[in-house]
This record gives C-alpha cells, sequence and structure tokens, in this order.
C-alpha cells in the first residue's frame, strides 16, 4: 500500500494520466471520418492511450520507488526488522502493480465512456444523415476527470493539507467510474473493458523487468535496459508467452535484489 501511494503521488504519474486522458478524449472528438464504424476511433484511441499510460507508470514507478528505497537506507530499515528479501521485492511488485491498475481503470473508464458517446452519435447520424460525432453530454462527461480533479485537488491542498497529487489521481478515479453510469450501454462497456485488458496484459512483464534492473543497477541504465525490453518484446510478447516472461523478471528480481548490497 505504500508503494502505491508512493507512486501515486509522483507528480509524472499524474502528468502520464493526464495526457492518457487527453488522448482518449481528444483524438475521437475531433474526428469526423467514420468508416462504417462509429466506434471504431474511440476504441483504438482508448487502448493506445491504455498502453501507453500503464508502460510509462510501470517502468517509471518501479525504478524509481526501488532506487529511492535502496538509496536512501530505506530497504535497509524493512530488512533489517525481519522481512525478508524476497518478501520485500514480492510486495514492493504487489504495490506497484495496484498503482497501474489504478491508473488503468482511470484511463479505462473514461474511454468506455468517449465509445458509449460514439455509438450515440453513430445513432444520431444515422437518423438526420449528419457526419457521425461524439455525442455532446458523453463528450462533456469524458472531460471531467481531466479538468475537476486539478480545481477539486487544489482546494483540498490549500483548505485541507491533502496531497496535490494523490488527490488529484484519485479524484479522476472517481470521475471516471461516475461517467460510466451516463447512458451506459453495459454490453459494450464489457466488450471494449475486454479488449482495454488484453491490450494492457503485457504491461505487468515490463514492470517486473524495470524493478529487476532497477536492484542491480543505478536509475539510468535501469530505464535503459527497460525501455530495450519494451522495444524487443512489443512485437512478439503476446497470449501464453506473456506468463513465462513475467515468472522470468520476477526469478530475475529477487536473484538480484538478494544479491544486492543495501547498506
Amino acid at each position: 500500500m505504500t508503494t502505491a501511494l508512493e507512486v501515486l503521488s509522483e507528480p509524472l504519474v499524474l502528468l502520464t494520466n493526464l495526457c492518457a486522458l487527453t488522448l482518449a478524449v481528444l483524438s475521437p472528438a475531433f474526428h469526423y471520418h467514420q468508416f462504417g464504424e462509429p466506434t471504431r476511433m474511440a476504441r483504438d484511441a482508448g487502448i493506445s492511450a491504455a498502453i501507453v499510460c500503464g508502460t510509462v507508470i510501470a517502468v517509471y514507478g518501479a525504478i524509481k520507488t526501488f532506487r529511492r528505497d535502496i538509496e536512501s537506507g530505506t530497504a535497509a530499515v524493512c530488512l533489517s526488522h525481519g522481512v525478508s528479501r524476497g518478501g520485500y521485492f514480492r510486495a514492493k511488485l504487489a504495490g506497484l502493480l495496484l498503482s497501474c491498475a489504478f491508473c488503468w481503470l482511470t484511463v479505462a473508464a473514461t474511454s468506455v465512456v468517449m465509445v458509449n458517446g460514439a455509438a450515440i452519435g453513430g445513432r444520431v447520424a444515422a437518423r438526420t444523415g449528419d457526419i457521425a460525432k461524439i455525442w455532446g453530454p458523453s463528450l462533456a462527461v469524458a472531460l471531467c476527470p481531466i479538468v475537476l480533479p486539478f480545481v477539486l485537488g487544489a482546494v483540498l491542498n490549500r483548505f485541507f493539507a491533502f496531497r496535490f497529487v494523490l488527490s488529484a489521481n484519485v479524484l479522476a478515479l472517481i470521475l471516471s467510474i461516475l461517467g460510466l453510469f451516463y447512458r451506459s450501454d453495459f454490453a459494450l462497456a464489457a466488450d471494449h473493458l475486454w479488449s482495454l485488458v488484453g491490450a494492457v496484459l503485457p504491461v505487468p512483464v515490463w514492470l517486473f523487468a524495470s524493478a529487476a534492473f532497477a536492484s542491480r543497477f543505478k536509475a539510468n541504465a535501469a530505464f535503459t535496459f527497460a525501455a530495450l525490453v519494451v522495444v524487443l518484446q512489443l512485437p512478439f510478447l503476446k497470449g501464453w508467452a506473456i506468463l513465462p516472461a513475467a515468472a522470468f523478471f520476477v526469478y530475475l528480481g529477487e536473484v538480484l535484489f538478494d544479491e544486492c548490497d543495501i547498506a
């Protein structure tokens, strides 16, 4: 839980969330060429946003939190209180996965709102003969998680001393989920969510790889190795290949962390 809160309090994570939400909302909103399927652009934009958001947060969060714990002495303090290295490593991975799931759900919920809005707009266009556009109220609902968290987060920070970045990330998730209840087509939502889950399945592998590299190397080297893994695996990491890759990097991470010199 501490790791998840630490990652969600990072300004870069909030910025990445904002960029992903903006991509998921504005790309289909300004796309007027529907080649026979009104929801296609909204679906593709949401999937792209989920992949980009998940990858950046997984790699950055894993390397940042592991290097910070090792270099600041936090890991040494925890290990001196009877926590095993393997248990510590796996607990950190669980927290990182939780933070990634948190951000993915934010983007996924907003993407579902946009796909639903595209479907409604397509039905309206079929009746009127106009160009298919995103349904206006759905677009307004999808914009709320982009705009309102900053305003409400600033208010909570100013008057109640809440952490701004963490508050904004939590508010973005809440507003995204609330948006699902506006004229939702739950069959359409379930189908799109399944596509989003499939798209981000490789992300935990890259998270585990980043954590493994951060256990042995400094941040710059760990980022370089993680980027190479993402680039080399991206075309091939599909289906059942994800499981052995994930198991390998978890095992590698535990070995490297066990050999890490923690003062």
